[in-house]
């Protein structure tokens, strides 16, 4: 994950919460491009939700590699992101 990622997903929030009228946003975040995230990206990913939830919306990842998945499992970021690994569904 690098900056551009990062601003991007930035500005996909920004306009969500501009545009949700009233209703909770759900924002996916699709991490199929994505091979490896550290820190700095668990970091931006949960601020971003921390963003979303002080809306009352959501944060979802989709496309998570099982590494990623399993990253985010072991360091306990699932109790704080909806993880799906696999699909959009």
């Amino acid at each position: 994950m690098d900056d551009v990622f990062f601003l991007d997903l930035k500005k996909k929030i920004d306009n969500a919460l501009d545009h949700a009228n009233g209703h909770p946003p759900v924002v996916v975040v699709d991490l199929a491009p994505v091979k490896q995230i550290d820190s700095r990206g668990l970091g931006s990913l949960l601020l971003e939700a921390d963003r979303l939830t002080a809306s009352g919306g959501k944060l979802k990842i989709v496309n998570a590699s099982p590494p990623i998945v399993d990253l985010m499992r072991l360091v306990g970021v699932d109790h704080f992101l909806d993880v799906n690994g696999g699909t959009k569904n």
